[in-house]
């Protein structure tokens, strides 16, 4: 699995002198040894340098993150570590995920600002959370615009200053070409803003999980079935839609496993001038992206050349969405 060997990368940082702060949602056992001899809890116990833990109470809502910060005090320089990937056995080896790795010192202090909340004790169910870095802007090395960082619980409005808002937004402004991949889309909002991007001639690929949305009892299956009605578009083009490959070797397609797409990405006009990747922990739904008192969530904005490229490179590998249709 991948706790055991984040554990064991926890305990040598520890004994290096490193300050190490974890916070973890409510579900996660901070007493197992996934790593012979170590668990959270007893690297917060243990003596001297120890990890700084904070766990968040039981609630409605879950501390979705998957999210790291790490500051090189020598070169004062933040990396932050972010993306769809949870730290386990099934995430590594089982799933199509994706993390971005960036060096901004910028976005590196408002993911700061998120972790000592949460290593505080303020998560999404507390309402003294603070939600002062939400929106947190960074300019990206070879880049002419700012990107951006929302982190959840937002304002609770639709239509209001949330990621939701930002990714409707976004989406209304493409121009050529969209490709997502999404482990739930359940915002209708989302889905139509996608049907008109096609009334405006914009080239639309897509990928949800099948077990999320082949049955009525899916999450995805409304807004999938809405994406995919001839119905709901004005003209022949329609959003593509594609199975996902069962296995990095790609010789058979999605048998309906379990979140086999985990991702949680947009990519908008990757070939286009304004280029802009979407991506982060939270799935397209109303409890990650616009509810208040919900989800400890985050979602980046980059509008790069290099991410988006990464990003296409990838739905190239997990679909046949790159192949002339």
């Amino acid at each position: 699995g991948a706790a055991g060997p984040v554990l064991e990368a926890i305990r040598r940082a520890l004994a290096r002198g490193a300050k190490v702060g974890f916070a973890v949602d409510n579900g996660v056992n901070t007493a197992s040894n996934y790593w012979p001899g170590v668990s959270l809890r007893s690297l917060s116990l243990q003596a001297g340098n120890r990890l700084e833990l904070s766990q968040a109470p039981p609630g409605w809502g879950i501390m979705h993150h998957k999210m790291g910060v790490f500051w090189h005090g020598a070169e004062q320089k933040a990396w932050v570590l972010s993306g769809s990937w949870n730290f386990t056995g099934g995430a590594s080896s089982q799933q199509w995920n994706i993390l971005t790795e960036i060096q901004n010192n910028a976005m590196g202090a408002a993911a700061s600002n998120e972790m000592r909340e949460l290593l505080s004790g303020r998560f999404y169910s507390v309402p003294e959370k603070s939600t002062a870095h939400d929106g947190a802007r960074f300019r990206l090395a070879g880049t002419d615009r700012d990107g951006w960082m929302r982190f959840g619980p937002f304002d609770g409005m639709y239509g209001g200053s949330n990621a939701l808002t930002d990714i409707v937004t976004a989406i209304g402004g493409a121009e050529d070409e969209i490709f997502f991949a999404l482990n739930k889309l359940t915002r209708q909002d989302v889905a139509d803003a996608l049907i008109q991007a096609c009334h405006r001639g914009v080239t639309v690929h897509g990928v949800i999980p099948k077990s999320d949305r082949s049955q009525p009892a899916n999450a995805s299956y409304e807004m999938y079935e809405r994406l995919r009605d001839p119905a709901n578009y004005a003209t022949r083009n329609r959003v593509r839609l594609y199975e996902a490959y069962y296995n990095a070797e790609r010789t058979r397609f999605d048998n309906n496993n379990r979140d086999l797409v985990h991702a949680k990405y947009m990519v908008i006009d990757p070939r286009g001038a304004r280029r802009l990747v979407i991506h982060g922990s939270a799935n397209w739904t109303a409890s990650a992206l616009v509810l208040r008192g919900s989800n400890d969530e985050n979602v980046q904005f980059l509008p790069h050349r290099g991410m988006a490229e990464a990003f296409l490179a990838q739905f190239a590998r997990m679909t046949d969405g790159m192949l002339p249709w």
